[in-house]
């Protein structure tokens, strides 16, 4: 991180937010805008391969008009090899790695 720039996302980055209780719920979110002590998030889509219970999901690409929120929120370097998060309503958010996500539902 730079001295001009807190924190090391930039517009488009992808994060992934994994949160629940008895379940994993992932969503994911581009990044929109960038300061240096902030990001901008708006939640995209994905697309879910697997069951009602269990699967895999990932993001697609474009702004999806079903979440039209910008979400501002400041970047936490947790450091331990954990990194850079976003903090959340539920837990926290991180770089997307590219990989499909696990998730899994309750009933």
């Amino acid at each position: 991180m730079t001295k001009e720039n807190k924190h090391t996302f930039k517009v488009d980055d992808i994060l992934r937010y994994s949160w629940g209780w008895e379940q994993t719920n992932i969503e994911f979110y581009v990044v929109v805008k960038t300061t240096p002590a902030m990001i901008h998030l708006r939640r995209i889509g994905q697309e879910d391969t697997g069951g009602d219970m269990f699967g895999t999901t990932v993001p697609l690409t474009g702004i999806d008009e079903r979440y039209p929120e910008i979400l501002k929120k400041r970047v936490v370097d947790l450091g331990s090899g954990y990194g850079e998060v976003v903090r959340m309503e539920y837990g926290s958010a991180k770089l997307w790695d590219g990989t499909p996500q696990r998730y899994s539902s309750y009933a």
